[in-house]
């Protein structure tokens, strides 16, 4: 009884498993010059909807299509979807698409992308991922792609982007992210990447959470600020008085000798 119960689970698990990855079909052929940079490269467009909804069904356990003449899956190097239902970014697909150097997915409602998403693709030197709904960019996310000379995210409402995204960059050349939330702007050259970096400090760097420590001195000097300002205005009235009333000079040399002693404890303080 129990030998039949444990076929019985493996059984529904291996059923489970399967309804959980995705296969893509492929239309494969030729594509050249592709955002001025790529020459004419091998590649899948995919035919189908997958339909990666959730992660779980986003690896992907099948490639099917033709090949033209006598190229293989080693020959592909890019693969493009538009407006198909791809949520998050397939996982596995270097296992079959070893080489890519493109990587284009345009309208297919990804929500995000990780550095776990594309360290598997040394090779790559174009991602296009335009027309999304991805909102984030993370610490590190090209740390494992130094090839790339096209990140384009154009139409995504991206409301932040880790400004370390760039570190490992050194050939890029395009930078394309025409509107979204923090920034709407397209660079075309290396010497406009640092037009870019400077936008993405100041526009989109994440908000950095203060701890209550941190909170407790900004206050702390707040008011401390208060009371440097409230006795200056203090120090300049009886600076004032001392000159327009000047009968009483002994009392008066007073007064500045113990605006200036204060003064001097306030600094040291």
């Amino acid at each position: 009884m129990s030998k039949y119960l444990i076929a019985f689970v493996i059984f529904n698990l291996g059923i489970c498993k399967l309804s959980s990855s995705a296969r893509i079909n492929c239309d494969y052929g030729g594509n050249g010059n592709y955002a001025g940079i790529l020459g004419y490269i091998y590649q899948c467009e995919v035919d189908h909807d997958p339909e990666i909804l959730t992660k779980e069904s986003s690896t992907i356990t099948e490639i099917t299509g033709f090949h033209t003449y006598s190229r293989t899956d080693q020959s592909v190097l890019g693969i493009r979807a538009a407006h198909k239902t791809i949520k998050y970014f397939p996982q596995g697909m270097e296992k079959i698409f070893a080489n890519l150097n493109l990587i284009d997915f345009y309208g297919v409602g990804l929500l995000e992308v990780h550095q776990d998403d594309l360290k598997a693709f040394p090779d790559l030197v174009v991602l296009y991922l335009g027309h999304n709904e991805i909102e984030s960019l993370e610490s590190g996310l090209f740390d494992y792609n130094p090839k790339l000379q096209v990140i384009a995210f154009p139409y995504n409402g991206i409301k932040e982007i880790h400004p370390d995204i760039f570190d490992n960059l050194n050939v890029l050349i395009r930078f394309w992210f025409k509107g979204n939330n923090c920034i709407d702007n397209e660079y075309n050259s290396r010497y406009d990447i640092t037009n870019a970096l400077t936008r993405v400090y100041n526009n989109c760097a994440p908000k950095v959470e203060k701890t209550s420590s941190e909170s407790e001195l900004d206050d702390n000097l707040s008011e401390h600020n208060y009371g440097l300002y409230d006795y200056s205005e203090n120090a300049g009235d009886s600076i004032k008085t001392v000159e327009m009333s000047k009968d009483d000079s002994g009392r008066h040399c007073g007064n500045l000798m113990l605006i200036g002693l204060m003064t001097a404890i306030f600094r040291l303080i």
